[in-house]
């Protein structure tokens, strides 16, 4: 849809493609992780890079735009134990 944030996540296990409005906060994407992955929140660590150099993140609230989260960027979900769960979308 116009306007979405679309973020492909890459984890050891696989990819995934995660659609939320332009209007979803650092948070709202941390939640919609945990659903595909299973990893709380508090332990998800986010890359730029597979070997999570360039991390990103931000407190709950803080809009995606704001941390350079746009349409089409792609973030490394680098914890180890991540495993992505079939998109039922």
């Amino acid at each position: 849809m116009p306007g979405d944030i679309a973020v492909r996540l890459a984890t050891a296990a696989g990819r995934s493609r995660i659609v939320l409005p332009a209007t979803a906060t650092f948070g709202d994407f941390q939640e919609e992780v945990k659903k595909r992955t299973g990893v709380e929140p508090l332990a998800q660590k986010f890359a730029l890079d597979p070997k999570g150099q360039k991390t990103v993140g931000g407190a709950l609230g803080t809009p995606l735009s704001q941390l350079g989260i746009v349409n089409g960027a792609q973030l490394h979900l680098v914890n180890q134990d991540a495993e992505i769960a079939p998109d039922t979308h």
